[in-house]
């Protein structure tokens, strides 16, 4: 019974073409594991009407769920690898601009309790009560959070200008998980496809 299961897997798959189905499979069903998470962030004025905004990116050493759940007071290079965040519409100049990781010393990350889930998008609705993402910077005029003002701000002008709010923690697909999306697009054409000739040929 085992040598005619053998024999029939290999005529089965002895096209080019059911290779590629076949290799497809494997390849979506592989694990992956990632080695960094990127992050875009989306701020927008506590008061409404005030036009300023702030948007931006940035990438934790590891896999978001390596720091899930979790509540870490670090340095900003012990969690994240690059940041970028662009201020716009403030009052102030100076206030405006794109700011990297060198304008920043800490990082508060505390999902308060909650185990977050990447692969539901939005992040920050995830976070359990207490939780809190913020960045502690020189006090120059990098926006940055302030533990006593509401959790999940960043204020300009290194903390005396405009207060934002966070309104998104959206983690950006890697690589390998658009890889898997692909293979499973190709696999469900090509199954399409083989019926689609089967049928033309009934």
């Amino acid at each position: 019974m085992e040598v005619k299961m053998n024999t029939d897997l290999a005529l089965r798959f002895r096209k080019p073409g059911k290779w590629l189905v076949l290799g497809v499979i494997l390849s979506a069903a592989s694990p992956h594991t990632a080695v960094s998470q990127i992050v875009e962030l989306q701020y927008s004025a506590v008061w409404s009407g005030s036009g300023v905004t702030a948007t931006g990116a940035i990438t934790f050493n590891s896999n978001i769920n390596t720091y899930n759940p979790g509540d870490y007071l670090s340095s900003i290079s012990g969690i994240i690898s690059s940041l970028s965040i662009t201020v716009t519409g403030d009052s102030n100049p100076a206030y405006n601009g794109t700011f990297g990781i060198s304008d920043y010393s800490d990082v508060n990350w505390d999902t308060g309790g909650s185990t977050l889930n990447s692969s539901l998008g939005d992040l920050k609705p995830q976070f359990g009560s207490g939780g809190e993402f913020g960045l502690i910077g020189y006090g120059i005029n990098a926006p940055e959070s302030d533990p006593l003002q509401l959790p999940f701000t960043i204020t300009t002008g290194g903390g005396v200008g405009t207060t934002l709010t966070l309104q998104s923690l959206s983690p950006v697909p890697e690589p390998e998980e658009w890889a898997a999306i692909a293979s499973t697009g190709l696999l469900a054409f090509a199954i399409w496809h083989r019926r689609s000739r089967k049928a033309s040929k009934a």
